[in-house]
This record gives structure tokens, C-alpha cells and sequence, in this order.
């Protein structure tokens, strides 16, 4: 499946990096590494970096992978929600990353074993649907 975790990755940079505020994308785990990602298993852990995102483009960012992930046919839809994904790592969402990135690890590798245990309440699926109906104002959470 290698090939359509690539074609997902170069298709959501080109599309992502034309977006405004977004300066920069990364991914971790399977999805960077992508031979051993699995379809209808594995997540995706995306990290977009940029200046003041607008709200839109969040919404945008997460329904695209949502349509990338049915033309592709990932089938991340039934997956458990293990964090939304893409993460937007604005100007201060950077600093904090940057600073407590070991941390952070440390402390959600446990989280994650956890749900492949006991998966959480939501899939991607029902997140998208959030998503999708979140009313303007609301957007800007994201």
C-alpha cells in the first residue's frame, strides 16, 4: 500500500501548501515511513506547520483527507480516532511542540497502546462528519 500512502502524501502537500498561513507539512510513524502502513489499520499523523492558519483552512486540511482518503482508497473511515489528524502547529503550538516533543511521546505512546486495546468512541468517519457541520464561527477552534 505504499504507493497510495505516497500518492495521498504528495497529493495533500500540493494542496495543503497552497493554502494560506500553511508553510510546511511533515508526517511521523507509518506515514512517513509507509511501507508499513496498513490500510484500514493505520492512522495518519500529519503535522501542518504555518503563521496564523485561518480556521477555513483547518476545516479544509481535515475534509481533505477525508476525499483523498475515498479516491485513494486508504479506508481510514471505520479507523478509531486515536488524535485529529492533521495536528496545526501554529506560532505557538510550535514552541510548545518543539520544547516538549520527547514529552510528549513518552507520554502518549501508553495512550495509543491503550486504544489499540480499547479503541476510542469515534472513527475518522463520524470526525469528519464533526467537522463537515461545524458552523462557521465555530471553525476557528480548529
Amino acid at each position: 500500500m505504499s504507493a497510495a500512502i505516497r500518492r495521498f502524501k504528495l497529493l495533500f502537500e500540493e494542496k495543503m501548501l497552497s493554502q494560506p498561513g500553511v508553510e510546511k507539512i511533515s508526517y511521523l510513524g507509518s506515514t512517513e515511513r509507509e511501507f508499513d502502513w496498513v490500510p484500514g489499520e493505520s492512522d495518519l499523523d500529519i503535522l501542518v506547520y504555518g503563521t496564523a492558519i485561518p480556521g477555513e483552512v483547518k476545516r479544509y486540511g481535515i475534509l481533505l483527507i477525508r476525499d483523498l482518503n475515498f479516491e485513494l482508497n486508504l479506508r481510514l473511515e471505520d479507523v478509531p480516532l486515536e488524535h485529529p489528524t492533521p495536528a496545526y502547529i501554529d506560532t505557538v503550538g510550535r514552541m510548545i511542540l518543539t520544547l516538549s516533543a520527547p514529552f510528549l511521546r513518552g507520554f502518549t505512546e501508553p495512550i495509543r497502546q491503550l486504544f489499540k486495546k480499547y479503541p476510542p468512541p469515534l472513527t475518522h468517519r463520524q470526525f469528519w462528519e464533526i467537522v463537515e457541520n461545524l458552523p462557521p464561527p465555530l471553525t476557528q477552534l480548529l
